[in-house]
Formats: C-alpha cells, structure tokens, sequence
C-alpha cells in the first residue's frame, strides 16, 4: 500500500486512518477502538484494524499501537493470529475492507486540504 496517489498528490495513510476505517467497518467508536474493554468482538475488531494497518510497510508496529492505545507487542500478536490462527475468508475480507476504508479516509483528508 505504497505509492498511492489522489489527484496528482500523495496518500499517505496513516496509523490513526485504520482505527477510525475499523470504528466505522464495525460499528464501534474510535475511542471504543482505543479504550481499555476487551471484550469480543471489540478486542477482535481491534485485531483486524492492527492486522490491516500492519500491511502499511511504512507503519511501524509502535505507530500502530499508539493509533489503537497499545503496546506494540499487541500489534505483533494480533498479525501472528493473522497468520495462524484464525486465517479465514471472514478475516481476509474484514482486512481488505478495513484497508479500503482507510484508503477512503485518507483521500477525504488529501481532498479536503487541497480545498
């Protein structure tokens, strides 16, 4: 997800675009993605927002944990999962569209600077 651009600008997506593109994807809340509940399908939801912005190969695993209020290590559990866990269709779609979403989000904030 490098080299993205809108409109003749670069898009840079940041780690915070993935929290909120997870919020909106599930229906939670950004401070919901932030906060301390760990409740599933929070605490699963949040996992799949870490998943998808660590396929940014310019985010770090500690921007990342900042975006969503945790540890890096967290991250780092929640893309191992991703690898051997629960690897399914459901999961693989759940990132994708929390990826798209953050793509969105970060084109509404190139659109809106350039106004």
């Amino acid at each position: 997800m490098s080299g993205l651009m809108h409109r003749g600008l670069p898009l840079v997506l940041t780690a915070d675009d993935f929290a909120a593109a997870a919020a909106a994807h599930f229906g939670w809340t950004v401070e919901d993605m932030r906060g301390r509940r760990r409740a599933m399908p929070l605490a699963r939801h949040r996992q799949i927002g870490m998943a998808a912005a660590a396929g940014c190969p310019h985010l770090s695993l500690p921007a990342i944990g900042r975006a969503f209020d945790r540890d890096h290590t967290t991250v780092l559990y929640a893309c191992r999962l991703r690898e051997r866990a629960w690897h399914s269709a459901y999961l693989d779609m759940s990132i994708a569209a929390v990826q798209a979403k953050a793509i969105r989000i970060a084109m509404d904030r190139v659109q809106e600077g350039a106004e």
